[in-house]
């Protein structure tokens, strides 16, 4: 693929896009000192907005930062501190690779980001986009750092239909971009995400108000709402999951921490199992607790609608109750643990976990002990 901007105009593009970022620009918090060019402050907010709106994220960042202001203050922070912090940011996974990353900054790196893309990307959880934002942003590199937003402008300014989501589309992206903002620092690196993300939007971009109207090849033959290729959605599969109250005879709730590996791994929450299709319930629910013989109410307590990426979980709530009295379960090591129904917060869970433990709080009146 051999698609260029104009090199003709590059400088009355970056004066363009310059003057615009400097007036326009969103005030967001790890623009603005003393967060502004700290690189740990620059991979936090990078990592926290993958897959993530920035309006979302904006309080997380600050939070995170007050708690956790140096590199050296996250790697000493524990796994379920972590994973408690970052509740409701979804996509878990980030979190334990950022702390991983810490811990590799304070390990091998003397509590320095490194600066050299090898360096970056041998971090946990740091990819191609991620490594060019770092550079850019907080060592003043002219690396492109093409995220959606990058490659939408990018698209646009050169008028080609392509699929920007595509690795290969966003590499052609960074390598026609390179000669913008070379020299330029990272400042016009960030500006081309902010126009992305604020003018050049997926639908109804706001043409009048962009400064590279006249070098956008899209708007000259009035392209822009083809322009790129939109992105494919299929059917998300809607998947019945069990849920299980089970309650010691002092009114304790047992709990499950989810494999580290999988879906909201190291996350605490009721013991839970997707139900296979025409699954009776009990069977279910002998496979939320292995080894633990527990009687099912058919009737549920409440119920739960919650999407992720590639799916959607109805869950349904049960109570159950241990047969012949056996509360014996693992330990809290092994991902197992009784605990108050008022103490529950003191363990990190989902935002999913969060939406259960509401339905269950308010369709049972009698969990304390």
């Amino acid at each position: 693929m051999e698609i260029s901007v104009n090199h003709d105009s590059i400088e009355s593009i970056q004066e363009a896009l310059s003057a615009w970022f400097a007036t326009d620009k969103r005030a967001l918090p790890w623009r603005k000192p003393p967060h502004r060019g700290d690189a740990y402050a620059v991979l936090v907010s990078e990592v926290m907005l993958q897959q993530t709106r920035v309006e979302t994220v904006v309080p997380y960042f600050e939070a995170w930062m007050e708690r956790w202001p140096t590199v050296e203050a996250l790697a000493a922070a524990t796994e379920d501190d972590v994973l408690d912090a970052w509740q409701g940011l979804g996509f878990y996974q980030r979190a334990r690779r950022l702390h991983e990353a810490a811990k590799r900054i304070v390990e091998d790196h003397g509590g320095q980001v490194p600066s050299s893309k090898e360096e970056l990307e041998a971090l946990p959880g740091v990819g191609a986009y991620t490594s060019a934002a770092v550079r850019s942003f907080a060592f003043g590199d002219a690396v492109p750092a093409v995220d959606g937003n990058t490659a939408r402008v990018w698209a646009r300014m050169v008028g080609e239909r392509v699929d920007i989501s595509k690795a290969r589309v966003k590499r052609e992206a960074a390598r026609s971009l390179a000669p913008l903002v070379e020299g330029e620092g990272g400042h016009l690196v960030e500006a081309l995400i902010e126009l992305g993300a604020m003018v050049c939007t997926p639908r109804d971009p706001s043409c009048s108000e962009c400064p590279l109207v006249e070098a956008c090849q899209a708007y000259k033959e009035g392209r822009c709402q083809e322009i790129p290729v939109p992105r494919s959605t299929g059917t998300i599969p809607e998947i019945e999951v069990v849920a299980l109250l089970v309650k010691d005879p002092s009114g304790r709730v047992l709990l499950r921490r989810r494999p580290r590996g999988g879906l909201l791994g190291g996350l605490w929450g009721l013991p839970m199992v997707e139900r296979e299709d025409a699954e009776p319930l009990d069977a279910a629910a002998d496979r939320c607790i292995p080894g633990f013989e527990v009687e099912v109410e058919e009737g549920a307590l409440g119920s739960v609608e919650h999407v992720f990426s590639h799916k959607r979980w109805r869950v349904q709530v049960h109570r159950a109750r241990a047969v012949d009295g056996a509360f014996a379960v693992g330990s809290k090591e092994e991902g197992w643990a009784w605990c108050a129904w008022s103490k529950r917060e003191g363990f990190a869970s989902s935002a999913l976990d969060g939406k259960v433990f509401d339905a269950v709080g308010e369709a049972s009146l009698t969990l304390e002990a």
